[in-house]
């Protein structure tokens, strides 16, 4: 079986038990996996040549356009077989997704980050695993225990209530100096805002992302956007399209290996005392109270 966890979708095997399951109780399609309605797929390249700029009626870049879509076309419950052989199932109804969470048992299965824990199992002089997003079954629910704890802990959270406001009130003051710009983009400052919680909770560091030098092009903070930018954007194509790129280095995937190759740089330049040949216990005592990194150095 195999599911992506999300709101709107999920990658599910013809597996008809779990099928009826999910289905039987709120949604009443028929009683077999390709009764589900959807777009129509070709042999050999699925539903991709639909994706296909100008010519397709769905885009990479615009989910929610996709989804409303093929909701209004074919209802609450959609099967798309992207390329030959790998079938995605949108749910639109919050009943459906409330059944498959509660069915789908100890280990939930996610097709997805493929190109990500390729990436990271490639290089076992930097990573142990392929990550928490990649990574299944047993190995995934100690991956996400060991992360829980550092997250939900009361301790964790204390400790984060003082820098997480720090970080809000520069963010507030930020928008307060461009609020009267007309046409700005606030999803770029929403980037940074992100970007500096997110760097705070797991690294304990401040990147000040948004001050006047880190606001420029060629700063820390906005190369860590863009690279996450692109990674995500790889990682949705390489999920969802041929898989040549497990056999060659293909443009997409050379893409996706620069953008992760500068957030490793970066992530060293905050680490040095790993790159000076630390050990494990060494490291968690400096982090001394930082709970979450010194979980996920164990990992």
């Amino acid at each position: 079986m195999l599911v992506r966890k999300s709101s709107s979708r999920l990658f599910i095997n013809k597996n008809r038990i779990l099928f009826k399951n999910v289905y039987s109780s709120t949604t009443r399609i028929g009683n077999e996996f390709r009764d589900i309605p959807g777009p129509q797929s070709l042999p050999v390249v699925g539903t991709l040549y639909q994706y296909l700029p100008i010519l397709g009626d769905y885009h990479f870049d615009k989910l929610h356009v996709n989804g409303l879509k093929k909701f209004k076309e074919f209802g609450p419950v959609v099967r798309e077989e992207i390329v030959s052989g790998v079938n995605i199932v949108w749910l639109f109804k919050p009943e459906d997704i409330e059944t498959l969470f509660r069915v789908e048992g100890k280990y939930p299965q996610r097709r997805s980050h493929l190109a990500l824990e390729k990436y990271r199992l490639d290089r076992p002089h930097i990573y142990n695993t392929g990550g928490l997003l990649p990574t299944n079954g047993p190995e995934w629910l100690r991956i996400r225990t060991t992360f829980q704890r550092g997250l939900s802990s009361p301790s964790s959270v204390l400790n984060f209530i003082s820098p997480t406001s720090e970080i809000i009130d520069d963010w507030i003051e930020r928008i307060n100096e461009i609020r009267f710009i007309h046409n700005i983009d606030y999803l770029s400052e929403i980037s940074r805002l992100f970007l500096e919680l997110t760097c705070m909770t797991a690294l304990d560091i401040r990147l000040n992302s948004f001050s006047k030098e880190e606001l420029k092009a060629n700063s820390k903070s906005t190369k860590l956007m863009e690279a996450a930018l692109a990674s995500n954007s790889c990682i949705l194509k390489t999920d969802n399209g041929p898989q040549l790129w497990r056999r060659f280095n293909t443009p997409l995937y050379r893409k996706f290996t620069k953008a992760q190759e500068y957030m490793e740089r970066t992530n060293e330049i905050n680490f040095k005392i790993a790159e000076a040949g630390a050990g494990k216990e060494q490291l968690i005592a400096g982090f001394g109270q930082l709970e979450l990194i010194s979980n996920w150095i164990q990992i």
